[in-house]
């Protein structure tokens, strides 16, 4: 869902009792970064944490870090240290954070991508019941996430084979079995629409023949392709065949 992510991170941070979230995702080989989703966060005091993530300035820890290992920062480094670091003072203070979790969902050569929870300035540490729960989640974020990741990947292939479509030089289209239409490319579009031999139902679905008194059988054998193999002529405005159904 386009949302999906801004709701995972307020179940997140609820079983958590955070105060904010966020998920980010690393391009290593430009050095890129974008914030993907976010809640109560103020999208300017991320730049500094977000950015130096992608340049490799985080704690050594969150880049050697297992996918799906859930670390705690008080447990990489005593309170002390952490307020001297620079990674703190120019990243985690401004956004008036202290305690937090951050969990690896990927780590791949093209790709990085971190959930990260926090505490305002002033609240209790995470405790051994918080860290708990958030485990319970992790198998169902990581899962999550290979499911969008696919679900980019058929929508990418699914546009890169209609633009494929929209550069022939005639016109196709794909309907199922009640011929109602799936996919249209460009020049089939301009048929339909001027309604030269076939028009679109009037559900704007189904594929439907202009002239149904010169042709009475062939509405029929367009809704059963299988059932008879060949070539459709269907006639035009003029009477004249202007395409080929296979």
């Amino acid at each position: 869902m386009p949302d999906g992510w801004s709701r995972a991170l307020a179940g997140v941070t609820a079983v958590t009792a955070s105060e904010q979230g966020f998920l980010t995702s690393f391009t290593p080989a430009t050095r890129t970064a974008a914030l993907v989703a976010s809640l109560e966060v103020v999208p300017g005091h991320t730049a500094a944490l977000v950015s130096g993530g992608a340049a490799g300035r985080w704690p050594k820890w969150t880049y050697t870090a297992s996918v799906g290992e859930l670390m705690q920062s008080s447990a990489m480094w005593n309170d002390n240290e952490y307020t001297r670091s620079a990674f703190y003072n120019e990243a985690i203070r401004p956004m008036g954070i202290f305690y937090g979790l951050v969990l690896p969902l990927l780590r791949t050569a093209s790709r990085h991508v971190y959930l990260a929870t926090g505490r305002r300035h002033g609240q209790d540490d995470y405790s051994d019941e918080d860290i708990a729960a958030h485990r319970l989640l992790v198998p169902h974020l990581e899962t999550a996430l290979r499911v969008s990741q696919r679900l980019a990947a058929a929508d990418l292939s699914t546009r890169s084979a209609e633009t494929a479509l929209d550069h022939l030089g005639v016109g196709v289209i794909l309907v199922d079995a009640a011929a109602t239409v799936l996919l249209a490319n460009r020049i089939a579009d301009s048929l339909l629409a001027a309604r030269d031999g076939l028009r679109l139902g009037a559900d704007d679905r189904g594929l439907r023949q202009e002239r149904r008194v010169a042709c009475r059988r062939q509405p029929r054998r367009i809704r059963r392709p299988a059932a008879r193999r060949g070539t459709i002529a269907v006639a035009g405005a003029g009477g004249a065949g202007a395409m080929a159904i296979a």
